[in-house]
């Protein structure tokens, strides 16, 4: 008979096991190759949490640092894991970049409810990874779907329906009969119908503050200092092909302060941002520290 005291034994012995597990540390790291990415990672206290690998700022084992003023996504409820998981992804596509609208909404559909959370993170921050649930932008590798089983389930299946061609020194799915060193008809005809793709029109680019070349600050509103308002304030901007901030908008920060942000944040300049040898439109956040004097 099991009794309370040893399931907790073996309970704290697996946690164990899997902070020390060295695939995990080393699937981390191949996953944060990518400063582009973005990474969706479960935690030690079960809580589901998004970020761009480029805000990483060390890996120690199956700990994961991130540098403050990072944005993230978290999540959690009484849902699946799937499909928290997949809100969390929703939230940072290209529909909505950076993944940050409101500070915080909560989701009911019929397989339970979902809460998810923005934030700004004020210090840096260690996350306790237990699982890497998702990852997007750079290639998938082996290793990584070692941590999330199905991401590997599709280049498995269509990697099985290889045909084996019959010709001795010639190709796989050649034709017998056919020239030497051919290429398959069938494999011939899908390159010619594969459509060539360019870059995104929009990339995510995170926290933009290090990339500008002019970052204007902003003026303390008068409003604001005499209720003394203070703190982070963060923007969600587009910069096009030429560096300009097309667009800006206050996702989080004290509300008598994100007018004077907001307004700040339109004067900014960066680089030009190239993808494959094109300019891009870049979406990311520009964070204001107000402090007060």
């Amino acid at each position: 008979m099991i009794t309370t005291r040893s399931f907790r034994l073996v309970l704290l012995l697996a946690l164990g096991f899997i902070a020390c597990s060295p695939n995990l540390e080393s699937d981390l790291r191949k996953a944060s190759a990518d400063p582009n990415a973005v990474m969706i990672v479960k935690d030690r206290g079960g809580e589901y949490v998004a970020f761009s690998a480029g805000r990483i700022a060390k890996i120690e084992g199956n700990k994961v640092t991130l540098k403050a003023g990072t944005l993230v996504t978290k999540g959690s409820g009484t849902a699946s894991k799937d499909a928290i998981a997949s809100e969390l992804r929703n939230m940072r596509s290209k529909a909505n970049p950076g993944g940050f609208g409101a500070t915080k909404s909560t989701i009911t559909g019929t397989s339970g409810s979902i809460t998810i959370e923005n934030e700004s993170l004020e210090k840096d921050t260690v996350i306790d990874v237990v699982e890497i649930l998702s990852l997007t932008g750079p290639p998938k590798d082996d290793s990584v779907a070692r941590n999330n089983p199905d991401a590997g389930a599709t280049e498995t299946a269509a990697a099985s329906e290889t045909t084996e061609g019959p010709i001795e020194g010639g190709v796989k799915g050649g034709v017998v009969g056919g020239v030497p060193g051919g290429v398959p008809v069938d494999v011939q005809a899908n390159a010619e119908a594969k459509p060539v793709t360019g870059p995104p029109k929009t990339i995510s680019g995170g926290v933009l503050n290090n990339n500008a070349v002019s970052l204007p600050q902003p003026a303390y509103p008068p409003s604001a200092r005499a209720v003394k308002a203070a703190g982070p304030v963060s923007v969600q901007v587009t910069v096009d092909q030429s560096g300009n901030v097309v667009s800006a908008s206050a996702v989080s920060g004290h509300p008598l302060l994100r007018a004077a942000a907001v307004e700040a944040a339109r004067g900014a300049r960066f680089k030009p941002t190239l993808l494959s040898g094109q300019p891009v439109k870049v979406s990311g956040v520009i964070t204001y520290n107000f402090v007060l004097q």
